[in-house]
C-alpha cells in the first residue's frame, strides 16, 4: 500500500531509496538528514518491509509530505524491497539509504553534480563516517577514487559503501536490478555486474554516518562466517567478469582465511592490502 498523499507531478532529478525492517530508534533521524538537504530536486521513497516494531507509526508522521513517499509491503526481503522503491521511484538518479545511517546535508547535491559531469559513470559512493559499535570505534573510512583502483578493489573488499550510493537509474535497469535471490552482500553483486558497463567513482568527502552495530538486521541475520563466504564467491566473481589480473583470485580466497584472524591481525591485513584508509575522528583524536 501506497500512503494517499502523492507528490506532485514535477520531475525531480534524484530518488532516494531507503528500506526498513523495525528501525524505530534510527529511521526518524535518517529521514531528518534527508529532507534537510541542501540540494532541491529530489523526492524519498520508503519501503516498510513489514515491520512489526513502531517503525510503521513513525512512517505515518511523514506521510502528508510532499517530498515522501511510503510503501508498506509484506516481509520481501532486501532485494525486493530495494527493487520495489527503484521501481516507484521517478528520479534520473537512484540515492541508495540505510535506515540508521546518517546523510550529510550537501550529499545528494554533490553526488548528483559529479554524475551530471560524468556521463560515463553509472555509481558513485563516497567515503564515510563510522560510528563502530562492534569494534568500539570512530573513525572516518577513505575508498579509491579512481575507476580502476575501484574495480581492482572488487577481489578484496566492498569498495563503494551501499548506504553512501548514487546510481543512474538506467544503469542499475540495464544490469538487472537487485539479486532477489541473494539473502546477502547484495550491494556488491550488483556493483560488479554494473561494472561491466560503466564506471564506478568514489568522492573523496565524508557524505555519510554509518552506525556498525551487531544489533543491525543484517549482522542479526547474517553469520559472520556465511557472510564471508559470500563475499568471497563474489570476489572471485569479479575477477572473472572484470577481468582483473589472475593473481587476484588470491585475494579473494583470502577471505576465507581471514575470518578466523584474530582482531588485532586483521587491522594490519586491512592496512596493508586493502587500499582503503581508516583515520580517526576529531573526538578520537
Amino acid at each position: 500500500m501506497v500512503s494517499n498523499r502523492m507528490l506532485s507531478n514535477e520531475l525531480v532529478k534524484v530518488s532516494v531509496a531507503i528500506t526498513t525492517y523495525n528501525e524505530e530508534d534510527h529511521i526518524e533521524d535518517a529521514l531528518e538528514s534527508l529532507i534537510n538537504q541542501s540540494y532541491s530536486s529530489f523526492e524519498i521513497v520508503v519501503v516498510d518491509d513489514g515491520s512489526e516494531d513502531r517503525t510503521g507509526e513513525i512512517l505515518a508522521d511523514y506521510e502528508d509530505s510532499e517530498r515522501i513517499r511510503v510503501i508498506y509491503s509484506n516481509h520481501i526481503g532486501r532485494s525486493g524491497a530495494l527493487n520495489t522503491a527503484i521501481d516507484k521511484a521517478r528520479g534520473e538518479y537512484i540515492a541508495i539509504v540505510d535506515p540508521d545511517d546518517i546523510s550529510e546535508e550537501n550529499r545528494l547535491e554533490l553526488q548528483a553534480e559529479y554524475l551530471d559531469q560524468h556521463p560515463d559513470v553509472g555509481i558513485v559512493g563516497s567515503a564515510y563516517v563510522a560510528q563502530n559499535k562492534i569494534r568500539s570505534e570512530s573513525y572516518v573510512r577513505e575508498y579509491p577514487t579512481d575507476d580502476t583502483d575501484i574495480r581492482h578493489a572488487m577481489a578484496k573488499y566492498i569498495p563503494i559503501p551501499h548506504s553512501s550510493m548514487m546510481a543512474r537509474r538506467t544503469a542499475l535497469v540495464r544490469s538487472g536490478l537487485y539479486d532477489g535471490t541473494r539473502q546477502a552482500i547484495v550491494d556488491l553483486d550488483l556493483m560488479i555486474r554494473v561494472a561491466a558497463n560503466y564506471k564506478l567513482a568514489n568522492l573523496s568527502e565524508p557524505l555519510i554516518t554509518r552506525s556498525i552495530r551487531e544489533e543491525s538486521n543484517f549482522h542479526a541475520i547474517f553469520e559472520p562466517n556465511k557472510r564471508h563466504l559470500q563475499l568471497c564467491r563474489l570476489h572471485l566473481k569479479a575477477v572473472h567478469v572484470l577481468g582483473l589480473p589472475q593473481h587476484y583470485y588470491l585475494y579473494a580466497l583470502g577471505h576465507l582465511l581471514y575470518y578466523y584472524l584474530p582482531n588485532s591481525v586483521k587491522k594490519q591485513v586491512r592496512r596493508s592490502f586493502a587500499g582503503f584508509t581508516e583515520r580517526k575522528t576529531t573526538e578520537e583524536q
